[in-house]
């Protein structure tokens, strides 16, 4: 499961998402990706992280929250249900 988020104008040198199965328990973290953005003349700027939580049992909670590893800065934290396995396709 993929998770994407935006920071602007500050920004997440190490960014890092944190899941588990309970809020208070977020045992698992995977390091993000980054890219950045600019908008012309607006001068809106930024980063767009990625993160991939990986090992997700189908169909369960879970919790995780997205950050900075260096800094510890966090979002709140938030939940989502993990897609069904895939079934094979009969031919």
């Amino acid at each position: 499961m993929q998770v994407m988020w935006v920071s602007t104008p500050e920004v997440y040198e190490k960014p890092i998402v944190q899941y588990g199965r309970l809020p208070t328990s977020l045992k698992h973290e995977e390091a993000g990706t980054y890219t950045t953005y600019n908008v012309g003349h607006f001068g809106f700027h930024g980063r767009i992280y990625k993160a991939v939580m990986k090992g997700l049992l189908p169909l369960k909670k879970y919790y995780y929250r997205v950050g900075d590893a260096t800094t510890r800065t966090f979002s709140k934290i938030k939940y989502f249900n993990s897609p069904p396995l895939k079934t094979q396709q009969l031919e």
